[in-house]
């Protein structure tokens, strides 16, 4: 799990360009077809693109969500900026909102 969040952080640090030229891209499909109103798309260009990975676990009830320690995930991944933070545990991915992704 680490290296993937390692891997994900070396590609975004990579290619910052050619990310936020293809997500421009999407956002200008979603426009097209009338999905703009997504509240995770930007309204404005130019946008930037943060290469923090954020990391969200699924399958925990809110007791569980409560007692998680994420110390062991946090020592393993040494990318600049990670944070406790940047770990949500989340019932399922339905739960998922932008706050999340902050």
């Amino acid at each position: 799990m680490c290296t993937q969040l390692l891997e994900y952080y070396e590609w975004a640090m990579r290619e910052p360009p050619e990310i936020i030229k293809a997500y421009s891209k999407v956002c200008s499909y979603r426009r097209d077809l009338g999905l703009a109103n997504a509240p995770h798309l930007p309204t404005a260009a130019p946008f930037g693109l943060n290469p923090v990975p954020r990391l969200l676990i699924f399958g925990f009830d809110r007791a569980q969500q409560k007692q998680f320690d994420s110390t062991a995930i946090e020592r393993g991944i040494t990318i600049p900026g990670f944070a406790r933070e940047h770990i949500r545990t989340l019932g399922s991915p339905r739960s998922v909102n932008d706050t999340h992704l902050e």
